[in-house]
């Protein structure tokens, strides 16, 4: 498998700036692997998704959401996914919460292009249903330690 750019983005919004393209592999059909960094600037701080770190694209349950994985929010997808499971990096550093990271999705969506009603939806539903994934990568973090 050869590693492909799902979309180019450089786009600028009033919430924040893609910095990098998103460069994935896909591993199975469902778990993508990234092979370059995603970065993603808003307000002064840097938010970096690293490289090797393994996506599904949108954590929304199929059952509440529609969306394809080839989506035009795979970027705030990645950003907020790789926020949940404890690997997005933050210059400067501090510690993210729950609704940090949901907000991030929410305004990375703005930043690229994502319309007004979708952004909403989506922000709902990872509001209502985060704490599921937010949960179970904080267990998992705390069995590491």
């Amino acid at each position: 498998m050869t590693p492909c750019a799902l979309r180019t983005v450089t786009t600028m919004a009033s919430k924040g700036e893609f910095l990098s393209d998103l460069v994935v592999k896909d591993i199975d059909g469902d778990k993508w692997l990234l092979t370059a960094p995603l970065w993603y600037q808003q307000h002064g701080t840097l938010y970096i998704a690293p490289s090797g770190f393994v996506t599904d694209l949108a954590s929304i349950p199929a059952v509440v959401f529609w969306r394809r994985k080839s989506g035009t929010h795979n970027e705030a997808a990645v950003i907020h996914d790789a926020g949940y499971a404890g690997q997005l990096i933050v210059d400067p550093h501090r510690v993210l919460s729950r609704e940090d990271v949901d907000h991030l999705f929410r305004d990375g969506m703005e930043a690229l292009g994502v319309s007004r009603w979708t952004r909403m939806v989506e922000f709902r539903v990872v509001r209502l249903c985060g704490w599921l994934p937010w949960n179970r990568y904080r267990k998992a973090e705390d069995a590491k330690t």
